[in-house]
């Protein structure tokens, strides 16, 4: 008789619990922009504790997670789902007119297994 008996291994998967990075590039806190003619201008004004924003802006974000890696990145403004962007870098623009209000610009990245982390930054924008 053969003996097929080997040895007994045992596996265990780890799982991903940790939330990706984010950091919002592009507005910057304390910044001035200003887009009317299509080109950019940007400005660190000093009396400014917030940005400020003429015009259009392209959103920059930048996301990073080491384990199960980035899955997508979504912009809102004052909660309201705007754009979702699966590859670096990640951005949006955001072309929407409004008038001279604070909004609520959050960026979320998501990994591959669903953790999240946000950021989020005051921005004032006008035209």
């Amino acid at each position: 008789q053969r003996n097929n008996a080997s040895r007994l291994w045992w596996f265990s998967t780890k799982t991903d619990t940790s939330p990706p990075s984010v950091a919002i590039v592009q507005p910057k806190r304390g910044y001035l922009y200003v887009n009317l003619l299509g080109g950019i201008i940007q400005r660190k004004v000093p009396i400014f504790i917030t940005t400020l924003v003429i015009g259009q802006i392209e959103v920059i974000a930048t996301a990073s997670d080491g384990e199960s890696g980035v899955n997508r990145v979504e912009f809102y403004i004052d909660g309201d789902l705007k754009a979702t962007d699966s590859v670096a870098p990640y951005s949006w623009n955001w072309l929407e007119r409004g008038g001279f209000f604070p909004y609520l610009l959050t960026v979320t990245a998501y990994d591959n297994s669903d953790n999240h982390s946000s950021l989020s930054l005051r921005v004032w924008k006008v035209l």
